[in-house]
């Protein structure tokens, strides 16, 4: 379909024929064909292999989280490109290099898939039970390397979101299956599920049994038991709603090693236990504010002794002083500028 909407004529159909499809070229067409013809022809066929791969690799872009793809010829070891050349993230140079006849493969980074899993379902389960208590639709969501965030169409407290953390872990440690479903037009009239539109072609429906139903296109975990975990990292008031940051899985664990060796070092450099860090932190933050202050005022007092020696006799004055900060500066201005009538400055 992409050639003959390129060529606009029989000679794409005489090229697929040559790669064992039917023809509707007489043969006479190889004549016309150009050399430009057949590079064109040649790049959009692996442009068109490129999208293959990418929708089995099962790429999400537009604000999700990629899947890393390496594409290997004649079963050499390849690995993931990390560095997303495209949207596809399949470096489309390395198709250019594939010789006619190979044997070609695609492999994906299946730790990488796995981790966005844990988290998808993860986040499924959490609006899914934020759906049933409120009524509240997830009118946003991003997947990343380092957080899931989902905005909620009201606002939940700081308790209710506590709650739902913890029973979303239930549902984990329940290890209930989930399912995958895809339900006819007339079985999804009378379904209630999450995002619920009126889209082309099939529809596919992941249930979590007891927590959540809702049309999803990505891949998910077998069981619940397999998201390990759920912490919400961060939570605030979004356009009168709320948004709320999520991990799952093993990226809830290295988020969790990162605080835990926080804390550790802060424990180390303040000589304490975990508990009175934050009261060790507040008292060395008003330490520091109350030194800034006596410095502030011992470096205006030298200020004020330093203009009261300037001479009387002359009506410019500049002041060279290090390490000021400007309201410091402003206030040595409008002392030189009412003891003297031409340009002041420091």
């Amino acid at each position: 379909v992409y050639c003959h909407k390129r060529f606009r004529c029989d000679r794409a159909y005489h090229l697929c024929g040559r790669a064992g499809k039917e023809s509707r070229c007489n043969g006479s067409g190889c004549d016309r064909l150009t050399k430009t013809d057949m590079y064109i022809f040649e790049k959009a066929c692996k442009e068109i292999f490129a999208c293959l791969f990418a929708i089995a690799g099962f790429d999400l872009i537009d604000g999700r989280c990629y899947n890393l793809i390496a594409i290997t010829e004649n079963e050499a070891e390849g690995e993931p490109d990390k560095t997303k050349p495209d949207k596809t993230n399949i470096d489309k140079t390395k198709l250019d290099k594939i010789s006619a006849g190979s044997h070609i493969s695609g492999k994906i980074d299946w730790q990488h898939r796995f981790y966005n899993m844990q988290q998808h379902s993860g986040e499924h389960i959490f609006s899914g039970i934020v759906h049933s208590r409120f009524g509240f639709e997830n009118v946003g969501f991003h997947l990343s390397d380092s957080v899931v965030t989902m905005d909620f169409s009201g606002v939940i407290s700081p308790e209710d979101i506590a709650d739902i953390e913890r029973e979303v872990n239930v549902a984990i440690t329940k290890n209930i299956p989930v399912e995958v479903t895809y339900p006819s037009k007339t079985e999804l009239e009378s379904l209630e599920y999450r995002s619920k539109i009126e889209i082309e072609g099939q529809v596919r429906i992941v249930t979590v049994p007891g927590y959540d139903v809702c049309a999803c296109c990505a891949p998910h975990v077998k069981r619940t038991g397999e998201i390990g975990m759920l912490k919400v990292m961060n939570y605030q008031n979004y356009k009168g709603g709320v948004r709320i940051s999520i991990l799952c899985g093993f990226r809830a664990l290295e988020a969790f090693r990162q605080k835990s060796q926080i804390i550790s070092e802060l424990m180390g450099i303040f000589t304490t236990n975990q508990e009175a860090i934050i009261d060790n932190v507040t008292k060395l933050k008003a330490s520091n504010q109350s030194l800034k202050s006596e410095l502030g005022s011992a470096k205006a007092e030298i200020l004020d002794y330093k203009i009261a020696s300037l001479p009387t006799d002359i009506d410019n004055a500049i002041l060279f002083e290090a390490d000021l900060d400007s309201n410091a500066a402003r206030s040595c201005v409008n002392k030189l500028v009412e003891k003297y009538s031409g340009v002041s400055a420091v």
